[in-house]
């Protein structure tokens, strides 16, 4: 391990982004801030048992620490103040994972002169909200002023270049999730080529255009394709009803919330993932699809497309209805079995990892 002491900041330890600080405790003296802690998460529906930290501290190769905060909730938005003063001069870098809640401008104005600062940037052009005016002038300001910032692919990258970032700032890596877990399923019994069976795993909320995806689905030919739709959120009852409307709900399951460790196993049973996004800052889902045998549909407003457009198994969409609708009738058609040693096992968190010690300089 290098004497490299570095210190990553962000709101909550995500269950996603756990391999990658496994990598990164391997090459420095890693420790995690959390901005947010246990206890609100447990009042939150969008997130499970999963991203809760509890348990980590003990098994963890890093170091885990909670910043005081107060939390202040702004519907699926959050922010957090910090409440006194975090040990920040310590640390020979420090990797900023938001900029928009005022404890990462605080913890800014702690740190000393010759700390790395990177910061981690996942917005694209489609979901940056502010393209202009005080707040937009604030972020600008705040990314020019880094040594450095890490982004997940190419739609973030060319959002911070929208912003005026010069390209040699911007260290761009590959999203990644633990693609191996996922492929283990793509070996477990084969579900039947026929009938056609989609699937969408995500909040039900406007803006995931689940009632998009439903009347597609219900312009296909085939009666006998199916649905599944896995999550939750305030537009179930709604979309429950649309299904009831539009004459589908004999072949579309709402069948709730799923544990994470059960998602490998429920995409290796249906053929296509449709992520139908109005707006999405990535979609981990779509890297979990591929790596479980999955064709995947994904919304051209997804961050996560222009980084697997041309992978096989993969239609890029615009969300408009008949667009949808022709994309899941090609995937359908073209499906003829899971895609084994798919190129998405290549983008690793070991392999983000490295993006994120470039960027630190080790």
């Amino acid at each position: 391990m290098s004497s490299k002491s570095v210190l990553w900041v962000t709101n909550y330890g995500a269950p996603y982004r756990r391999p990658v600080w496994d990598e990164l405790a391997r090459h420095c003296e890693l420790t995690v801030l959390l901005l947010g802690g246990d206890r609100a998460l447990r009042s939150d529906q969008r997130r499970g048992k999963e991203w809760e930290v509890g348990g980590l501290h003990e098994a963890a190769e890093y170091e885990i620490s909670h910043a005081p905060t107060l939390r202040i909730a702004r519907g699926e938005r959050e922010y957090f103040v910090l409440k006194g003063s975090v040990p920040v001069k310590r640390f020979n870098g420090v990797l900023l994972g938001g900029w928009e809640s005022p404890a990462y401008w605080q913890i800014r104005s702690m740190l000393r002169s010759g700390q790395r600062q990177i910061g981690f940037y996942e917005s694209t052009v489609y979901s940056a909200r502010h393209s202009r005016g005080p707040v937009a002038a604030a972020r600008r300001k705040y990314f020019r002023s880094l040594d450095g910032v890490v982004v997940p692919g190419i739609a973030a990258a060319e959002s911070l270049r929208a912003m005026g970032i010069p390209t040699s700032s911007i260290f761009q890596g590959f999203n990644a999730v633990d693609v191996t877990t996922f492929a283990r399923s793509v070996s477990s019994p084969a579900v039947g080529l026929h009938p056609h069976r989609f699937i969408y795993v995500g909040q039900l909320i406007a803006r995931k255009n689940v009632d998009g995806l439903l009347r597609s689905l219900a312009d296909l030919m085939s009666p006998a394709w199916t649905l599944t739709v896995v999550g939750d959120g305030p537009d179930r009852g709604a979309l429950r009803t649309l299904a009831d409307q539009l004459g589908i709900s004999d072949r579309t399951v709402f069948s709730g919330p799923l544990p994470y460790d059960a998602l490998p196993q429920v995409l290796a049973d249906h053929h296509t993932l449709v992520l139908p996004s109005l707006e999405e800052v990535w979609g981990l889902v779509a890297n979990e699809a591929l790596a479980a045998g999955c064709h995947v549909v994904v919304s051209e407003l997804a961050g996560v497309a222009p980084s697997i457009a041309g992978m096989r198994g993969v239609w890029v969409s615009p969300v408009e209805r008949n667009s949808l609708t022709h994309a899941l009738a090609e995937s359908a058609h073209r499906y003829k079995g899971r895609q084994r040693q798919h190129e998405i096992l290549r983008h690793t968190p070991e392999q983000f990892a490295r993006t994120f010690l470039r960027a630190l300089g080790s």
